[in-house]
């Protein structure tokens, strides 16, 4: 069923899915990238996006992963 979702959203949900796997509370960017064999670009922009769609999905939660201020490292709670 991923072959009907975009691209760009087949990332978000591999990323979460990763994230969920990871016992670590803190994942570097470079992390992501290796792990995906992504782009800086790309693992950003992919962070960025599903940082603010599970804000938009669960704005009464406190967020899942945050993307921290100098955008190196991503934190889970």
């Amino acid at each position: 069923m991923q072959w009907m979702i975009e691209k760009k959203d087949r990332q978000k949900v591999a990323l979460l899915e990763y994230l969920m796997q990871r016992p670590e509370l803190r994942l570097s960017i470079k992390m992501g990238q290796e792990a995906f064999d992504w782009s800086k670009y790309i693992a950003l922009t992919t962070i960025r996006d599903l940082v603010a769609d599970l804000a938009t999905f669960y704005p009464d939660f406190e967020p899942f992963v945050t993307l921290s201020d100098d955008e190196k490292t991503l934190k889970r709670r």
